[in-house]
């Protein structure tokens, strides 16, 4: 079961990842004091736990999408506009 959730949740990161929609031109009018993410060039950092979020379970869901043979090189969650966890594999 824990592997078919897994597989959605890469699945859907994937899709989203490639859609058309994030390559349009048009620029969104952005109102820095309504739009935090984009004051700083830096992302906010937090730990799971802080943000409500398993630890264990973003361990197991990066282990899974970092696995042989899926092609993936970084995975990152961003949870209320904080960076609380990310993993590299090197080439």
């Amino acid at each position: 079961v824990k592997k078919n959730v897994y597989g959605a949740i890469f699945l859907s990161l994937s899709f989203i990842s490639c859609s058309d929609n994030l390559s349009t031109n048009e620029s969104l009018p952005l109102d820095e004091e309504e739009n935090s993410l984009y004051t700083d060039l830096i992302w906010e950092e937090a730990t799971p736990s802080d943000v409500g979020v398993d630890p264990g379970f973003l361990e197991d869901a990066f282990t899974y999408a970092l696995a042989d043979e899926t092609y993936t090189q970084a995975v990152i969650a961003i949870k209320d506009e904080k960076l609380i966890y990310e993993q590299y594999r090197g080439v």
